[in-house]
């Protein structure tokens, strides 16, 4: 790859493929090492294990009174870069009458195991019940509001902040089958996203800090900024 010859053979593809118009300016997920501030290709990866913070959070839906997204996620930091929730299409959900007066809505498998994961269901007499159930089309294109963006800065998004249909990444093994995308952090999220036209932000600099948009977090590094949003969260009541 050194040789000119290699080199210019490169260049002739991509003017051969401009001359055809095969060429377009967009946006693309890659890895990226913080350390280096730079792109990582798929081969200098090192796999290792670590372990993250899951929390559940409460997205209220707009127009619907007392109503709550219940979503799913081990990356707090990527909240601020939410622009839509996944839900599955032919999945069963349930809106759950909590004993504050709140309706919860996931997918109707998930509640048992939600409620238990969270302790809300411990033991004791159970104080939630299960109002109605409906099929996951229903909640497309429902509107919601990201509990962060009070602390943020962002520009106007257009389409943001709605339910979007997802057969691929929803399953009923994990979360509440309503899955928090943030289509600026990751490969999955961005095509979910890209197809669905949701926004695409990317809050966070190469360098693994948050960009100055996202207000009081600006400045902060990605994952070390999740106890304070998981805090924020709380606060807010809108964390499980």
């Amino acid at each position: 790859t050194l040789e000119n010859e290699y080199i210019e053979s490169v260049w002739w593809t991509f003017k051969k493929a401009h001359e055809k118009g095969l060429l377009y300016h967009g946006t693309y997920p890659v890895h990226a090492c913080p350390h280096c501030v730079t792109a990582v290709a798929f081969n200098e990866i090192v796999y290792t294990k670590q372990t993250d913070t899951a929390i559940y959070v409460k997205f209220k839906v707009i127009g619907k009174e007392n109503t709550f997204l219940v979503i799913w996620t081990t990356t707090p930091w990527t909240l601020p870069g939410n622009t839509g929730v996944m839900a599955h299409p032919n999945y069963e959900y349930a809106e759950v009458q909590m004993p504050n007066g709140e309706k919860w809505l996931m997918a109707k498998d998930r509640v048992q195991p939600v409620m238990t994961e969270t302790g809300i269901a411990n033991g004791r007499a159970v104080m939630y019940s299960v109002a109605r159930t409906f099929k996951g089309t229903e909640l497309e294109n429902w509107k919601y509001e990201n509990p962060l963006a009070s602390h943020m800065k962002l520009p106007p998004l257009q389409n943001a902040y709605r339910v979007i249909p997802n057969e691929r990444y929803v399953n009923l093994q994990e979360g509440t089958g309503l899955v928090h995308s943030a289509p600026g952090h990751g490969k999955e999220d961005f095509e979910a996203g890209k197809k669905a036209g949701l926004p695409v932000i990317t809050p966070v600099e190469l360098n693994g800090t948050l960009k100055q948009e996202t207000g009081k977090y600006a400045g902060k590094k990605a994952r070390e900024v999740d106890k304070e949003i998981i805090e924020d969260l709380r606060a807010m009541n809108a964390l499980v």
